[in-house]
């Protein structure tokens, strides 16, 4: 067997290999990374290296996620009255602002005389930090979970836009001027060439807005709320409590990473073709 051949066996070998052994391979050097640093946190405190009344300990956020878990109030509310009001504004909050992003920021790419007039006014929005911008959310919406959604349409609509308009006007127009001599109509054009062509920029806009809805509802919970996760680590840190604080940061970061699965997920169904 020569030398090429013994490589492409080598590197054909892995795709060959069972899930479930690629899946241990990727799943067991993360958790053991994690069992180790959570090891190290709980022998820190209980040792005296970090002061348990900041640190908490592994043991007592476990504690207090698994009694949330059973329905065990946190400060007057359950988690999932929280956990609720977050997703809630998250939801509602990045649909609505991908949807504007998209449909704006394919506008702008379309037409380059309404992106000139337009575009200094989206940069200037996105060069506003996003929390200056919720007390007047607050005012318009009042307080609540509807200006907690404004402020995630925005932060949203600012990382989606961009990338589209990026996508859109970076079509090569070869392409377009080819397909209208043939006959193709505007739909034809935007459905079969454009959008295509732009859907990498406009999933990497999506990806990129997850984090930042997150933040948007975070942030307008700290300010301006009286529920939310964000309320929840607010009145944790107020009533000097780590281990309400780190068992909310839990919850958080569940959230989170269910919320980029799916993501993950649409973006392989819908760029199925790349791998191909």
């Amino acid at each position: 067997m020569t030398l090429t051949a013994r490589a492409a066996v080598g590197q054909a070998a892995p795709r060959n290999a069972p899930r479930h052994r690629i899946l241990i391979a990727r799943v067991w050097p993360p958790l053991l990374v994690g069992v180790v640093l959570l090891g190290i946190w709980q022998l820190s405190t209980a040792f005296g290296l970090l002061s348990p009344a900041t640190f908490s300990a592994p043991s007592q956020v476990g504690v207090r996620i698994w009694g949330a878990l059973g329905g065990a109030p946190m400060y007057d509310k359950s988690i999932w009255e929280n956990v609720a009001v977050t997703a809630q504004a998250v939801c509602v909050g990045y649909f609505f602002g991908a949807v504007a992003g998209v449909v704006i920021g394919y506008v702008l790419g379309r037409a380059p005389f309404v992106a000139a007039v337009f575009q200094p006014y989206i940069r200037a929005l996105a060069a506003v930090p996003k929390i200056a911008l919720v007390p007047l959310l607050v005012l318009v919406f009042g307080i609540g979970v509807q200006a907690e959604t404004a402020n995630v349409v925005l932060m949203v609509f600012i990382m989606v836009v961009f990338s589209t308009f990026s996508g859109v006007a970076g079509v090569r127009a070869d392409f377009v001027n080819l397909a209208r001599i043939m006959g193709a109509r505007k739909v034809t054009v935007a459905t079969r060439i454009v959008i295509p062509a732009a859907l990498p920029a406009i999933m990497s806009g999506l990806r990129a807005g997850v984090p930042f809805a997150f933040i948007g509802a975070i942030t307008s919970e700290f300010i301006a709320s009286s529920s939310g996760l964000g309320w929840l680590m607010q009145r944790a840190t107020a009533q000097y409590d780590p281990t309400g604080l780190f068992a909310a940061l839990v919850y958080l970061v569940v959230l989170v990473w269910l919320f980029v699965q799916v993501i993950h997920a649409i973006e392989r169904r819908v760029l199925r073709w790349q791998r191909r």
